[in-house]
């Protein structure tokens, strides 16, 4: 899937062997919360605008600078379609685009999370 932000495009990926952790009663496997997160991504302006300058950011990089970053999104489950409160998504920015590897469901606000 693409991510645009005004001329800027970048690729948007689930890993096929994405970690997927519940702390919550959850019956969904794997397949419908990759689509759930696309579908979330589609319609997110601001991850995607985030994503694709950063992924730009790389692109055009010279000399040590870092050539991947990981970060995390948290956002209220119910704007996935998937059960509880919060979902924690881990992800990695590089000169390719944005790749899922982790999706965590909270029943509440996971105040210690990194």
């Amino acid at each position: 899937m693409k991510m645009k932000n005004g001329t800027i495009a970048c690729e948007f990926s689930v890993r096929p062997d994405f970690s997927f952790v519940s702390h919550v009663p959850c019956e969904y496997g794997g397949d419908t919360v990759s689509y759930a997160i696309r579908q979330f991504v589609k319609h997110c302006g601001k991850f995607q605008r985030e994503g694709a300058m950063e992924s730009w950011r790389f692109r055009i990089a010279s000399g040590k600078r870092a050539k991947k970053s990981s970060h995390t999104y948290l956002a209220p489950a119910v704007l996935m379609e998937l059960p509880g409160e919060w979902a924690a998504i881990s992800y990695n920015i590089d000169a390719v685009g944005v790749e899922v590897w982790k999706v965590e469901l909270f029943d509440r606000f996971p105040y210690n999370y990194r």
